[in-house]
């Protein structure tokens, strides 16, 4: 067996037990997703054949300029979405006990599409849930969003659901904290700046995680997303830092923060993109995971990790999150840099295979599966 992989295993099953001890909390964003093939004709028995890839629709689309044209979607699920809520769930999965904090609900409920994630762990709505229509591709995926409702995810909504104590009970039980989607979240950084003022000063001295997703970080000005880097950082006194990227997003961020290395290789690049951006912001750990791999980088070193890709994915929206919930795992559990990397591409990559989120056990099987 592949060594990796047996030391994988080793860890989840002798840690597997401790995972219902470990609390945490997750916000703030929240997404109504339908997935969505755009359809690029029909056979003469009326099946439906997709347009395979992004460059196939850009075609599409250029061919239509100064002229019209319909695309018809076919929407295959309806699910929730968002980084947090899909995160959240792939979590609870493996049985953390968890609360889930942001934009789901309904009025003033929750939105039906969250109903089973509620089953699973506490989940306190803010605001209505956005909306998404995911179109999926072969290479990757278009996301049409409408968002207003999430303007209203304030630091002060917040203290209006739980009150001041209730918000620190929460931050102060948890072990892991991830706050995620802050490109699309107008007020993120005004919320982590008001917890570093009143609630991380008054938390216990003990080890706990706080994993940060930036998202699509091109719709943010240069200005905001370096306050964004510098908040993320101010939490190291209180946190092992965990920033994760893809590598969109990680291009991105070596580009604002000018420190992209001059490296040629593909993988080399990404490894040292990672100790880079760690290295810049004097973080506890970044995390780097394009399609086929990822690569992640701490104050001890940094190891890349090779995933289990398919070219034809059953679902691509949420993969990143599937891979941060199992990082994130394999960090509480005490894992190194590697079996958590392997953890996270293990999780993501069942999960785009057959658009199901694992529990431990089943984690520990499909590693099985992978030496067979």
């Amino acid at each position: 067996m592949n060594r990796l992989i047996e030391r994988t295993i080793e860890l989840l099953e002798s840690r597997a037990g401790e995972v219902r001890n470990h609390r945490g909390v997750v916000g703030l964003d929240g997404f109504v997703d339908q997935i969505v093939r755009v359809v690029a004709h029909k056979t003469s028995d009326g099946q439906d054949v997709f347009i395979p890839d992004i460059p196939a629709l850009a075609d599409r689309i250029r061919r239509a300029a100064g002229k019209s044209t319909a695309l018809e979607l076919s929407v295959e699920q309806t699910k929730l979405g968002g980084n947090g809520p899909i995160m959240a769930n792939a979590l609870a999965n493996y049985g953390l006990e968890l609360t889930y904090i942001g934009a789901v609900g309904a009025g003033d409920g929750l939105h039906p599409v969250f109903a089973p994630m509620a089953e699973k762990c506490r989940v306190i709505p803010v605001s209505d849930a956005a909306k998404t229509d995911a179109l999926e591709f072969n290479d990757g995926k278009l996301m049409l969003q409408q968002m207003k409702c999430l303007d209203e995810l304030t630091y002060e909504a917040i203290l209006a659901k739980l009150g001041a104590d209730g918000v620190f009970q929460l931050f102060e039980e948890a072990d892991l904290v991830a706050l995620d989607h802050w490109a699309s979240v107008p007020h993120m950084s005004a919320i982590w700046r008001a917890l570093q003022r009143d609630v991380c000063p008054k938390l216990s001295p003990r080890r706990r995680i706080i994993f940060f997703d930036l998202a699509d970080t091109e719709k943010r000005s240069h200005e905001d997303i370096v306050e964004a880097l510098e908040l993320i950082a101010a939490f190291g006194p209180w946190f092992h830092t965990i920033l994760g990227l893809n590598q969109k997003e990680s291009e991105h961020i070596s580009e604002v923060l000018g420190c992209e290395p001059q490296i040629s290789g593909e993988h080399e690049l990404v490894q040292a993109r990672a100790e880079r951006i760690r290295a810049r912001l004097d973080l506890g750990c970044v995390t780097l995971h394009p399609l086929k791999f990822a690569a992640a980088a701490d104050a001890e070193g940094s190891a890349l990790v090779e995933g289990p890709y398919t070219t034809t994915p059953k679902i691509s929206t949420g993969a990143g999150d599937h891979f941060n919930a199992g990082f994130c795992l394999g960090q509480m559990l005490g894992g190194d840099l590697e079996q958590s990397l392997e953890v996270g591409v293990v999780s993501s990559g069942y999960y785009v295979q057959t658009a199901i989120s694992l529990s431990i056990s089943q984690l520990i099987g499909f590693l099985r599966e992978q030496e067979e």
